[in-house]
C-alpha cells in the first residue's frame, strides 16, 4: 500500500454529523469503511477505528477476511462513547509490512438525548432485508405518559423502499403507555445488493414528545437452501403436566443460518416468516433463542405465523415446547414474503404418546407374522419385516398409524387402509431395534383427523440380528468434538458426549458440534473400508429423556486417493442442533448414540460396524441448551 490518505469512515446512525446514543437502543455504533479505490485490500489486513478528542482516542480493530462486500463494517461498543465532539478516522495496518495508510477524518458531534419517549422497530436499523421482500415492520412508540389514541406515524421513503397499503391506527397497551402500528413495506425488487434501504418514521402531532425516527436497511439476496430448518428431534412425548422454559423437558430446537445468494454473506437481522401451514400452531409453545419470551403466533397475510429475525451472525433460532396432553404432528415452514415459496422444514416433528390414558381407546396388539415365541429374526437377507394391524372399529382413510418400542416412536407414520387391516400390508425395517437381542415392548397408535388417539396392548419381541456377510462389514467410523478433527479431539465410545464436546459449534461450518470421519480406499482387498468415489449413507441416531432422532446423511466419498497414495477421509459436520437438549434416560443411564454407514452395491446394503455411545447434552443450568 502506498501511505496516500483514505476517504473519509461512514457512521449510518448519525444524521448530518450528529450521532444520538439514545437512537441507539443500546447497539453498538457502526463504523463503515469503503473498500473502494482508492482502497486497495487483499485480504488479512487490520483496520483501527479512532474516536479522538483532544489527546483522548477509543480505538477498536477489525481484520479484513479474505471475502469482503462493497464496506466494510467496525462496531465500537456506544458505552465506550460518551457525548462530545469527536474527529472520527481509520487507519489500515498491511498484513505483510509495517506501512500504515490512514483516512481523511469527519467531525461527528455524539450526544444523548435520552427521554422517556421511545419510538422502536422489529427490524432494527443495520439490519440486512431482502431485494422483492414484503415487510412487515411492527413500530412501538412508549412513554412513561399515556400516548393519545389519536396518535400514530407518517412513513417517508427515501431510497429502495416502497410503503404498501394504508397506515392503520395505533392499538395501545399496558395502560395506553405503549402503542403498536403495524406497516407493511416493499423492498424495491431493481435494488442493488448491498445498496441502502432508507426511510424515515415521522410521528404526527399527536404523538407528543416522540422525536423522527430514520431507517437504513441493507438489500441483499438469499440463497433460498439456506432457509430450511434443522429440527432437532424427531419425535418428543406428550407431556401430562405444565411444560414451559426453565423447567419444561419437552421440547426442541430450530435453527438455521441465513445466507446471501453466493453464500458468503450471513444475513443480520433479517426478518424470515414461519408459516402455519397445517393450522395447529395452537397445539405448541414456541420461545425465543434464549428460551425466555414466548413468541406469540400472528396474521402473516391469509395465514398465521410467527415472525422471527435472524442475529448479527446470520443465526435463526427457536424453540418448539410441547403442550400438555396436546399431540401434533408439526410440519415448519419458511418463507419471505414476495420472494421465495413456503419452505419445509428438513423433518417432521411428531409429539406423539403410545401412554394409555383410557380403556374406551385401546386397541388390539400388533401382529408380527415372523415372530417365533417372542423373537424375531431377519433371514433370507430382507431387511424389513412385515406387521399386522388388527381390525378396529371405525376405521378410516386418514388415520395414521404409530409404531413405538420401549414408548418412543419409531420410522415414519403409516397411512391407514381399512380394507388391508388383519392383514401384513406395513413393512419396518429391522433397524428400528438398535439394541438386538434386548427384549422390547412394541405397540402401535392410531391417531385420527380429529386428533382422537387410540393406542394398543404391547407385546414383547426380541431381535435377533442375523449376521450376513453383509452386516459389520466397514470399520467403525470416528468420531471427533467440535474442537476439530485431530487425535487430541476423539471421542470414544466410553467418552459421555456433553456440552463441552460439543461447544465450539459457533466457530464451525454449519454449526458442527461433532465431526465424523469415514475412510475410504482405492484397494479391492481391503473390505474393511468403502471404495473411494461411493455415496455413502450416515445415519445418526439419538435415544434420550423422552426425545428419539433418527437421522441420514448421504455424502459421496472423495474419489481421489490421499497422501499415503491408498486411502482417503470424508469429514461431516453434525449440527448443533441435533445433539443439543439430550438429557438421560434415568438416575443412571445417559441417552444413547449411535453412528453407522452403509453403501449400496448390486442392490444389496452393505453395512459399517455400529460406534455406540452415551449424550447428555442437558446441562444443570436450566435456561441454557449447550449455547
Amino acid at each position: 500500500m502506498n501511505n496516500y490518505q483514505l476517504p473519509p469512515p461512514i457512521l449510518p446512525q448519525a444524521k448530518n454529523n450528529v450521532l444520538d446514543k439514545s437512537q441507539l437502543q443500546g447497539e453498538d455504533i457502526k463504523v463503515k469503511i469503503s473498500t473502494s479505490p482508492p482502497v486497495r485490500l487483499l485480504g488479512g489486513e487490520t483496520i483501527i477505528v479512532n474516536f479522538t478528542h483532544g489527546d483522548i482516542s477509543v480505538s477498536t480493530k477489525k481484520k479484513v477476511d479474505s471475502n469482503f462486500d462493497q464496506y466494510i463494517e467496525v462496531d465500537i461498543s456506544s458505552t465506550e462513547i460518551i457525548a462530545q465532539e469527536y474527529q472520527v478516522s481509520y487507519q489500515i495496518l498491511a498484513k505483510f509490512d509495517d506501512n500504515t495508510v490512514y483516512s481523511e477524518t469527519v467531525t461527528i458531534t455524539v450526544v444523548d438525548q435520552a427521554s422517556n419517549n421511545k419510538i422502536s422497530t422489529s427490524v432494527k436499523s443495520g439490519s440486512d432485508v431482502i431485494i422483492g421482500q414484503y415487510l412487515t415492520l411492527d413500530i412501538t412508540l412508549t412513554s412513561d405518559n399515556v400516548i393519545s389514541p389519536d396518535a400514530n406515524i407518517n412513513i417517508t421513503t427515501i431510497s429502495g423502499i416502497e410503503l404498501q397499503r394504508n397506515i392503520p391506527p395505533i392499538t395501545l397497551y399496558d395502560g395506553g403507555k405503549r402503542g403498536v402500528v403495524t406497516v407493511e413495506l416493499y423492498v424495491d425488487e431493481g435494488g442493488l445488493e448491498n445498496s441502502a434501504v432508507q426511510f424515515d418514521i415521522e410521528p404526527n402531532a399527536e404523538a407528543v414528545g416522540f422525536d423522527k425516527v430514520s431507517m437504513l436497511y441493507y438489500a441483499q439476496t438469499v440463497d433460498v437452501s439456506s432457509m430450511q430448518f434443522n429440527v432437532g428431534h424427531d419425535y418428543i412425548k406428550v407431556p401430562t403436566a405444565i411444560n414451559i422454559p426453565p423447567n419444561g423437558h419437552y421440547y426442541t430446537k430450530i435453527s438455521t443460518t441465513l445466507k446471501n445468494r453466493d453464500g458468503k454473506k450471513s444475513l443480520s437481522g433479517t426478518p424470515v416468516n414461519i408459516i402455519d401451514t397445517r393450522n395447529n400452531f395452537d397445539k405448541v409453545d414456541f420461545y425465543s433463542s434464549d428460551k425466555k419470551e414466548k413468541l406469540q403466533v400472528r396474521r402473516i397475510g391469509a395465514k398465521k405465523g410467527l415472525i422471527i429475525n435472524t442475529d448479527s451472525n446470520g443465526r435463526l433460532v427457536f424453540y418448539v415446547y410441547a403442550k400438555q396432553d396436546s399431540a401434533v404432528v408439526l410440519q415448519l415452514f419458511s418463507k419471505i414474503s414476495g420472494v421465495t415459496p413456503e419452505i419445509e422444514a428438513k423433518k417432521t416433528l411428531y409429539i406423539i404418546d403410545s401412554e394409555k390414558t383410557d380403556p374406551n381407546y385401546s386397541l388390539d396388539a400388533p401382529i408380527i407374522p415372523e415372530e417365533n415365541q417372542g423373537v424375531l429374526r431377519s433371514e433370507g437377507g430382507s431387511t424389513t419385516f412385515s406387521v399386522v394391524i388388527p381390525e378396529y372399529a371405525n376405521a378410516q382413510y386418514g388415520d395414521s398409524i404409530f409404531f413405538f418400542i420401549n414408548g418412543l416412536m419409531v420410522d415414519q407414520p403409516f397411512p391407514s387402509e381399512p380394507e388391508k387391516l388383519g392383514t401384513p400390508f406395513i413393512q419396518l425395517p429391522y433397524d428400528i431395534f438398535l439394541n438386538p437381542d434386548t427384549p422390547v415392548d412394541f405397540n402401535y397408535s392410531v391417531i385420527k383427523n380429529n386428533a382422537d388417539r387410540f393406542v394398543s396392548d404391547s407385546i414383547q419381541v426380541k431381535y435377533v440380528k442375523d449376521e450376513t456377510p453383509l452386516n459389520d462389514v466397514f470399520d467403525k467410523c470416528q468420531v471427533y468434538s467440535s474442537a476439530g478433527v485431530d487425535d487430541n479431539n476423539l471421542v470414544t465410545e466410553d467418552k459421555i458426549i456433553d456440552c463441552n464436546i460439543i461447544s465450539n459449534y459457533k466457530n464451525n461450518k454449519d454449526d458442527a458440534g461433532l465431526f465424523v470421519k469415514i475412510t475410504g480406499t482405492s484397494d479391492s482387498s481391503d473390505t474393511a473400508k468403502v471404495p473411494l468415489g461411493s455415496e455413502v449413507t450416515l445415519y445418526l441416531h439419538i435415544v434420550a429423556n423422552k426425545k428419539k432422532l433418527d437421522l441420514p446423511i448421504t455424502v459421496t466419498m472423495p474419489s481421489d486417493v490421499g497422501s499415503d497414495n491408498k486411502t482417503n477421509t470424508k469429514i461431516i459436520g453434525i449440527y448443533q442442533t441435533h445433539l443439543a437438549g439430550n438429557g438421560i434416560l434415568d438416575a443412571n443411564d445417559p441417552g444413547q448414540i449411535y453412528f453407522s454407514y452403509s453403501i449400496k452395491k448390486e442392490g444389496q446394503l452393505i453395512n459399517s460396524k455400529v460406534w455406540q455411545g452415551s449424550i447428555d447434552t442437558k446441562p444443570a443450568w436450566i435456561w441454557s441448551d449447550c449455547d
